[in-house]
């Protein structure tokens, strides 16, 4: 199944904040069709293993919404595990992005 994603701005608090949407390309006008899925991004932000997962599981039916939880930061930040472990700062970098977030932010 072919699936279609894009990026939707919204108005936090905190400013943008971008969320992807990925979806079956051929997704119907009934919002019931396709369950949602909300994907929290991990640590190193919304990279392209995640968009991946997201288009596998679209292919499967499902509507997923992934929120960029590191807006604060920068717009839809993210690093490569490949490139955290062979750049330390890349690594304290990512942590700060993590320890400026509270609960409350998520």
């Amino acid at each position: 199944m072919d699936v279609t994603e894009a990026t939707i701005d919204t108005e936090t608090d905190d400013g943008t904040m971008a969320v992807v949407v990925t979806h079956p390309t051929d997704a119907p006008t009934d919002r019931d069709a396709h369950p949602a899925v909300l994907l929290y991004l991990d640590a190193p932000g919304l990279r392209p293993a995640t968009r991946e997962f997201m288009a596998r599981m679209a292919a499967e039916g499902y509507t997923v919404i992934t929120p960029d939880l590191h807006h604060r930061q920068g717009r839809l930040l993210h690093f490569e595990p490949k490139d955290m472990a062979a750049d330390p700062t890349a690594q304290q970098t990512m942590r700060g992005w993590i320890q400026a977030m509270t609960d409350d932010q998520i």
